[in-house]
C-alpha cells in the first residue's frame, strides 16, 4: 500500500531504496518519509519514517503512538533517545495527523518548507481505519496541542515580532 499520493523527487529514494515497513507490529495509520528532511545531516541518517498509528504493545487501553522508523542492517525495534529536531518533527506531524482525524480525511497533505530540506509538498495516504475508541485520545491530543501553543505563543514562538533564524 503506498503511503504517498504521489512521491516527490525528495521522498523517492528513500521509498526505492527503503520500502515502508508496514510488516512491523507497529500499525501505521499515517506514515510520512523522514530521511530526506531528517535534520541538519539529512543524507547521513537511519531514520527513514515518522509515523502515528497503533503501537505494537496496544492492548486496547493504551494511547496511539508515534513511531521513528529506523533502518540500519535491519528495521529497528529500539526504543531511543530522540534528537530534539526529530521530536519537533513529531509534534508537527502529530498536530497534523490530529486536524486529518478530525476531518476524517484520507489524505493529508504536507505543505512544502514544513520539514527541514522540505522543497516540494506531500500527501500522506491513510494506511487503516482508525478504530472508534480513539475519538476520546484525539480530543484529547488537541487540547493539549492547542495548551502547547499557547505556551510556544507565551515564551515568544509565536510572536509576530519574532523572525525565524537563518538555517545552516
Amino acid at each position: 500500500m503506498a503511503i504517498l499520493e504521489k512521491p516527490t523527487s525528495e521522498t523517492a529514494e528513500v521509498l526505492n531504496d527503503y520500502p515502508p515497513p508496514l510488516h512491523l507490529q507497529h500499525s501505521p495509520i499515517w506514515m510520512m518519509p523522514l530521511a530526506p528532511f531528517d535534520g541538519p545531516e539529512p543524507k547521513d541518517t537511519d531514520a527513514m519514517y515518522l509515523g502515528a498509528g497503533l503501537g505494537g504493545w496496544r492492548d486496547g487501553n493504551n494511547p496511539l503512538s508515534m513511531k521513528i522508523f529506523r533502518f540500519n542492517t535491519r528495521w529497528s525495534r529500539q526504543a531511543e533517545d530522540t534528537p530534539m529536531h526529530r521530536a519537533v518533527d513529531q509534534c508537527i506531524l502529530m498536530a497534523s495527523v490530529v486536524r486529518a482525524e478530525q476531518a476524517r480525511a484520507d489524505r493529508l497533505e504536507i505543505p512544502a518548507g514544513l520539514f527541514e530540506h522540505q522543497k516540494q509538498p506531500m500527501v500522506l495516504k491513510r494506511q487503516i481505519k482508525t478504530p472508534p475508541e480513539c475519538a476520546k485520545e484525539i480530543a484529547q491530543v488537541d487540547g493539549r496541542l492547542r495548551r502547547l501553543c499557547r505556551h510556544l505563543n507565551d515564551l515568544g514562538f509565536g510572536s509576530a515580532r519574532e523572525k525565524e533564524p537563518a538555517e545552516g
